[in-house]
């Protein structure tokens, strides 16, 4: 009996292991197709525009083409050519599903010189970059670590939907079941008043006092991204710290704070 039951015991947990075997194995297929649907369209070189990648409707210049449109990757990488964060990163764009094109042209080829390092590698999503190593990609091509999904994964976060790029460049700007733009809360929305003939305008309309806005020191305002110290967080800010980081009076921590302040 002792033996029949050890033999019966054998062949259930034989039969448990191959299901989870068989199980684990139908979910990493899933998981790369998925990827290789997202990757689809090679990019060189019908949507090469010199030194950057460049598909119509979107944004110009969000994405070099190292080692691609007869480029060699020494050949883009340099400030001049970096594109702006700013255009480049926030919603509609990186956030919202559609990362710099050369991610997509990086996972296909297996190759993590497709994108420039600093920045476009780092705003790469994880999907890509795992489908990248799984097409032969490795740290080793960089002669280190490639830090791919490095910024993508601390400002968007890894469970944003990517829009495949053969919808790209269809002109289909969002992924499947994206989220409706909605009114934030508290805030109420009023139609204009327009005055109709025959109806007195009322006089006794009372000025709204402006509150005074507390003085803030420069060095404060640089690191809470506004670089130049006046108005808002805008482009002109990364102009400004551009021109001064290339000049090396300034370091890539007040890109990092203007990056943080400026995105959605």
């Amino acid at each position: 009996m002792t033996v029949v039951f050890r033999a019966s015991y054998s062949s259930t947990m034989k039969r448990t292991v191959g299901v989870l075997f068989f199980i684990i194995s139908v979910f990493s297929f899933a998981s790369i197709s998925s990827a290789q649907n997202l990757a689809d369209v090679p990019l060189d070189p019908q949507y090469c525009d010199g030194d950057y990648y460049s598909i119509p409707g979107e944004p110009a210049q969000c994405s070099r083409a190292p080692e691609a449109c007869g480029n060699s990757y020494d050949d883009v990488n340099t400030q001049e050519k970096m594109p702006n964060p700013q255009s480049c990163t926030s919603n509609p764009n990186a956030c919202g599903g559609k990362p710099p094109l050369c991610c997509y042209e990086m996972a296909r080829t297996g190759d993590f010189t497709k994108c420039v390092g600093y920045w476009e590698r780092l705003w790469c999503p994880k999907v890509l970059c795992d489908q990248a190593r799984s097409n032969g990609a490795s740290d080793s091509q960089c002669g280190g670590s490639c830090q791919c999904n490095h910024a993508f994964s601390s400002y968007c976060g890894n469970d944003v939907q990517i829009v495949p790029l053969s919808q790209r460049i269809a002109g289909i700007t969002a992924p499947p079941n994206s989220p409706t733009p909605t009114t934030p809360t508290g805030v109420t929305v009023t139609a204009t008043p327009t005055t109709q003939p025959g109806t007195i305008t009322p006089t006794n309309i009372q000025a709204t006092a402006t509150p005074t806005t507390p003085v803030v020191s420069c060095d404060t305002q640089k690191r809470q991204g506004n670089f130049n110290c006046t108005g808002g967080v805008d482009e002109a800010d990364f102009t400004a710290w551009k021109e001064s980081y290339i000049g090396k009076s300034s370091t890539l921590a007040f890109f990092e704070y203007w990056r943080r302040a400026s995105l959605p």
